[in-house]
């Protein structure tokens, strides 16, 4: 083979290389866009623990809940908004506020259930039933009943979306 042939050759594995490690890289990218890591479970040292925030007394009315100040952050969730002409999507990332420091443990054992709840509410909701401050305080509601009625040992007292997107 001549050094011609060897350049046709190579520029020909080039021009055939190069745009499929394009798409595979492209793929890769692409798809950890719209996802998250897996959920694993945390053992020992590695178990993250319910933080705490310091809570000055409040007045107000005595139907209002006095805030804990203890929270444990359950990830974020992308889940296809239901009924829509287009492909649409939600992206929140949910903390729950618990009645004490022991529903910590409950929680992470019960997680899977927990996070398979969340995700079947918030998947199925249409755009209309997320777009206002007041579909979302109902959702809010909706999201903390379904959760109680899996817990034994306290509640969740509030949910906090520190992320809420659909687009």
């Amino acid at each position: 083979m001549n050094r011609k042939e060897l350049l046709a050759l190579l520029l020909g594995i080039l021009i055939l290389v190069a745009p499929l490690y394009t798409q595979v890289y492209m793929r890769k990218n692409l798809f950890s866009l719209f996802s998250f890591p897996a959920h694993s479970e945390k053992t020992g040292a590695e178990e993250e623990e319910a933080y705490e925030m310091p809570v000055e007394e409040e007045t107000g009315s005595e139907t209002e809940v006095k805030s804990t100040g203890i929270y444990q952050k359950i990830g974020t969730f992308v889940v296809n908004i239901a009924h829509t002409e287009a492909q649409r999507f939600l992206k929140t990332t949910i903390t729950l506020e618990l009645s004490e420091k022991g529903v910590y443990k409950e929680i992470n054992k019960k997680d899977t259930v927990i996070r398979d709840i969340i995700i079947g509410i918030l998947s199925s909701k249409d755009f209309p039933e997320i777009e206002d401050i007041k579909a979302k305080d109902n959702l809010r509601r909706e999201l903390m009943d379904a959760i109680n009625s899996k817990l034994e040992t306290g509640k969740v007292i509030n949910i906090y979306f520190e992320e809420f997107v659909a687009q």
